[in-house]
């Protein structure tokens, strides 16, 4: 079985926590999306959680300041527990080579040294072999529509360098979810970019895509536990065509005439 190591990274900017907002229900959703995560590694079995620690007490630094008071304790006791498994500090355990460089982009186009997680994330990305990497974006600041991030390794006189190095990214545990049956099952993704486009669309939390042949827009639909690897589909105008299994057969018969997405694409 491949091992599977995925990458988490916080808000810690200001705008990142403004974002957010003062609701502690919205933190609460957050950990609970880390939690959602760690359960479907968990029956993977071959998993490992890494994080930044000083990542993680910024970002609860700056969120207590803007709620106050003390609303954020079970959050941040249940964030200590998941993190208690089968889990790694970067700060303490890097995989990094201190002697390189990792810049990535901003959106003006401007190179920066990107920060330790991504670093770490990237060269583990470098360095697998029979596992896979992902890094779980908890700010969607380094979300992309290619679903990665893009980071250049480069040193001086190091043989081989300078090299692009593309992670893939998520920002929810629907994403996840997608993620991991893409990985999982290679005959059939939304992925495949020869046959799929992402839009910029979604439902609920879950990425809606187009099929370059037919214009159908599908999406996956984690949520339905009973069906293993389950699409929902609908035509160029968003009526409810059926269902599609982990084949990417369409059952017509699972059509349902109350169920639409054309306000979503309209």
């Amino acid at each position: 079985m491949m091992k599977i190591i995925a990458y988490f990274i916080f808000p810690e900017t200001d705008v990142d926590i403004l974002m957010l907002g003062d609701d502690p229900n919205v933190y609460k959703e957050l950990i609970s999306e880390v939690a959602s995560v760690k359960r479907q590694l968990k029956n993977h079995k071959d998993f490992e959680l890494c994080y930044d620690s000083e990542n993680v007490d910024c970002f609860w630094e700056k969120a207590e300041s803007l709620l106050g008071g003390n609303y954020l304790y079970d959050c941040k006791k249940q964030l200590r527990k998941l993190f208690g498994n089968h889990s790694t500090n970067v700060k303490v355990t890097s995989v990094c080579n201190p002697e390189c460089i990792y810049a990535g982009w901003d959106i003006s186009c401007t190179v920066i040294q990107v920060n330790r997680i991504i670093s770490e994330v990237s060269e583990a990305t470098l360095n697998e072999k029979l596992g896979k990497t992902v890094l779980v974006d908890m700010t969607n600041a380094y979300s992309t529509s290619r679903d990665a991030v893009h980071v250049i390794k480069d040193a001086v006189h190091i043989e081989g360098l300078p090299v692009m190095i593309v992670t893939p990214t998520v920002c929810s545990v629907a994403d996840f979810a997608e993620w991991y049956a893409s990985i999982s099952n290679t005959e059939f993704t939304l992925k495949d970019k020869r046959k799929f486009e992402k839009t910029n669309f979604r439902w609920n939390k879950e990425a809606i895509y187009k099929c370059l042949k037919t214009g159908y827009f599908w999406y996956f639909d984690y949520f339905h536990r009973e069906n293993k690897w389950h699409f929902e589909v609908f035509d160029t105008t968003g009526i409810h065509l059926g269902e599609a299994n982990e084949n990417g057969v369409l059952k017509k018969e699972t059509a349902d005439k109350n169920k639409t997405i054309s306000q979503i694409i309209s």
